[in-house]
């Protein structure tokens, strides 16, 4: 007879360690990052960035990067660093061309509505403060220029330090068309992490959309490798084939995951984002600022796009006669990617953030959702969609 037995022996991967386990894994495990971390340096304030850096660089032989995530970092890192202050100067833009505006607006009224030039003159001196004290206010936020050809990159010079002796080796030919063969075969089966990712396959990316499953797959053979320890693996990626998730609560690694590293390596599986790490960072001796762990929230942490919120901007985009909802749901359809050429990518997108700020100013959209379409470019050029658009609600 078989003896009883507890909760979570036959269910390992269900259990979520508290944060006094976190802490210890900190201190002790291996611990991976993926792509989003390293880029997300780029997207920091100088403090913030500092402090992840730190946090790195004392993890010390502990710390690993999977070569596939260097792989990612260097195809993606110039359209991040040309991207940095895309968003503040169109920002800039609408405050100068919506102000303007309004000045405008009360010149043309104030004649025919008899307002003395004093009280005229008020209201103009009232919109210039405004117009002022928000273009300084975003002008604050406007990232350190870093020359995309690295010559002046202060991430760069000091990844270069942290990250030595901490990257994988490149697998040979053969262990690299098998792990990709492998990671498509797991995603036609739905097996996390990657599958949802598996329509990047037509992305013209070399490995398809087998990306993270290359990620994971080298973080468990350094676990191996090394023969003792757990994993602590932060992540940027908030999709479920990685996160058990509820809403926009992360509650913990897809227990497949867990289980798949015990039976690989007898080790266990944290499964941190970047904010978690620096809230934590006090166990490895870094002090970190409650304005950089909420700068941290921001950067990573959005409101998911609700299958009404998504079926309202799709409405709206068909009601204007917009082609823009067929390019969302091709892109939903293919797993968050579709090859689209545009003249300008930057303006053709620019419709759907107009609306998605009509949404959210009716209440119907959460004011931190990521952009419902962007531009990307991998081998060709194409859009991407949120996670979210990838479920039965962008296929209305």
């Amino acid at each position: 007879m078989a003896h009883l037995r507890g909760m979570y022996d036959d269910f390992a991967g269900h259990r979520i360690p508290d944060d006094i386990e976190v802490a210890g894994a900190l201190r002790s495990a291996t611990v991976a990052v993926d792509t989003n971390v390293l880029l997300d340096l780029y997207r920091f304030s100088d403090a913030t960035r500092e402090a992840m850096l730190k946090v790195l660089s004392r993890l010390g032989g502990r710390l690993f990067v999977p070569h596939q995530v260097m792989r990612e970092f260097w195809r993606n890192r110039l359209e991040v660093v040309t991207g940095r202050g895309r968003a503040a100067a169109e920002t800039l833009e609408r405050i100068e061309r919506h102000l303007g505006a309004t000045a405008t607006a009360v010149r043309a009224w104030a004649t025919p509505a008899g307002l003395a030039a004093p009280a005229r003159d008020g209201l103009l001196a009232r919109i210039a403060a405004l117009h002022q004290e928000l273009l300084d206010a975003v002008t604050e936020q406007l990232p350190v220029p870093v020359d995309p050809r690295g010559t002046a990159d202060p991430v760069l010079d000091r990844l270069e330090r942290v990250l030595a002796g901490r990257v994988g080796p490149a697998p040979d030919q053969d262990e690299w068309a098998e792990a990709i063969a492998r990671g498509h075969e797991r995603a036609a089966r739905r097996v996390p992490p990657g599958y949802l990712d598996a329509a990047k396959g037509d992305s013209g990316l070399p490995e398809g959309g087998a990306g993270d499953y290359l990620v994971w797959s080298q973080s468990i053979a350094e676990v191996a490798r090394r023969g003792t320890g757990d994993l602590v693996l932060v992540t940027g990626d908030g999709k479920t084939d990685w996160w058990v998730r509820r809403g926009a609560v992360f509650v913990g690694p897809r227990p497949e995951l867990s289980d798949e590293l015990w039976e690989e390596c007898g080790a266990g599986l944290t499964l941190l984002r970047p904010v978690d790490v620096l809230r934590h960072a006090g166990e490895l001796g870094v002090q970190v600022s409650e304005a950089s762990i909420a700068e941290a929230d921001r950067v990573w942490a959005r409101s998911p796009w609700t299958a009404d919120g998504i079926a309202l901007l799709l409405a709206r985009c068909a009601a204007e006669g917009l082609p823009h909802g067929d390019v969302i749901r091709d892109a939903a359809a293919q797993g968050g990617f579709v090859e689209h050429a545009a003249p300008d990518p930057v303006s053709f997108v620019r419709p759907v953030a107009r609306i998605t700020v009509d949404l959210q100013g009716e209440g119907l959209v959460a004011a931190d959702v990521a952009p419902a379409l962007t531009p990307a470019r991998a081998t060709a050029p194409g859009f991407r969609v949120p996670y979210e658009f990838t479920g039965p609600a962008a296929a209305r």
